[in-house]
């Protein structure tokens, strides 16, 4: 079995399927764009946060394919 079948069993096993992403455009309430984000128990991630150093390129594309 190749990671990906067993990704995909995993996912319907655990019925990871049933999520369905609709009308999450701008139009969302404001409610459910304030309770977006980091669950509480990962909050604490956010303290060692910080701007990428100017000599880590990141998600730039410089256009020799790679």
């Amino acid at each position: 079995m190749n990671l990906y079948s067993f990704v995909r069993k995993m996912q319907v096993q655990l019925k990871v399927l049933d999520n369905i992403w609709q009308n999450n455009g701008p139009q969302v309430a404001d409610s459910i764009k304030q309770a977006a984000g980091l669950q509480a128990p990962y909050k604490y991630l956010l303290l060692e946060k910080a701007p990428a150093h100017q000599s880590q390129p990141i998600n730039q594309y410089n256009g020799n394919g790679s």
